[in-house]
């Protein structure tokens, strides 16, 4: 009996002075690499500021909106597409105030802005979109007109072909 005491304590001492193996960091979640990919790099790094808006956009992510925003507001005429994708997705986070903000971007001096509205308008409820979607038919910017006629056979489908 007394063999296998000294013989435990031997073990213990030896398992005692070993280091405990240090594991890897973890990976940041994925919305905290969204988060990064939208607040580092310049606009040329364009794709994966697009990838974080999408996914923060479709995935309820806490505190997204305020980042998003930020990009829809940023009006250096470089990065006139990602503010349309940042619109699609505020609109996504803030379903309650899609309404208002397409409202607004329908009229941005810039076409992929309006085209994004256009998109989100085929989104809204036919109610809410109808007016947006009539008064967006002026536009004869092809990339808008194209995509306020997405929307408009969105909400009346056969009915559209007549303005189309």
């Amino acid at each position: 009996m007394m063999k296998y005491f000294t013989i435990i304590l031997v073990l213990c001492s030896h398992v005692a002075q070993a280091q405990i193996p240090r594991f890897p960091e973890p990976v940041p979640s994925a919305a905290a690499q969204m988060f990064e990919q939208l607040a580092t790099g310049d606009w040329s790094n364009w794709i994966p500021k697009a990838e974080a808006l999408d996914y923060l956009s479709r995935y309820d992510v806490p505190g997204a909106a305020a980042p998003v925003k930020a990009i829809l507001e940023d009006t250096n005429p470089n990065n006139c597409w990602l503010r349309g994708r940042a619109l699609v997705a505020l609109a996504r986070i803030d379903a309650a105030n899609a309404g208002a903000l397409v409202k607004v971007y329908s009229k941005d001096p810039h076409p992929e802005v309006r085209a994004a509205a256009a998109e989100v308008c085929a989104e809204l409820p036919k109610g809410l979109a109808e007016p947006i979607i009539q008064g967006m038919l002026e536009d004869k910017t092809p990339l808008v007109h194209f995509h306020v006629l997405a929307a408009l056979a969105r909400h009346q489908g056969e009915a559209a072909w007549t303005i189309v």
